[in-house]
């Protein structure tokens, strides 16, 4: 399966998109701020993802992630 991308994974709605793709066995990037609550951050690695903290002002930040 391709890799998606999924952008305020942080957020509820976020983190709902991230643990149905990972049930689905989907290769999952979670797009974070630098300033995201750790626990959060957690997880989504424990749903699985693969988590890249970018900064939302730069495309570049965004494209390498």
């Amino acid at each position: 399966m391709d890799t998606i991308v999924v952008a305020g994974a942080t957020g509820n709605l976020g983190t709902r998109i991230v643990r149905a793709l990972a049930r689905r066995g989907a290769r999952v990037v979670a797009l974070t701020r630098a300033g995201s609550l750790p626990d959060r951050v957690a997880q989504l690695r424990a749903l699985g993802a693969e988590v890249a903290v970018v900064d939302p002002a730069s495309v570049d930040s965004i494209a390498t992630a």
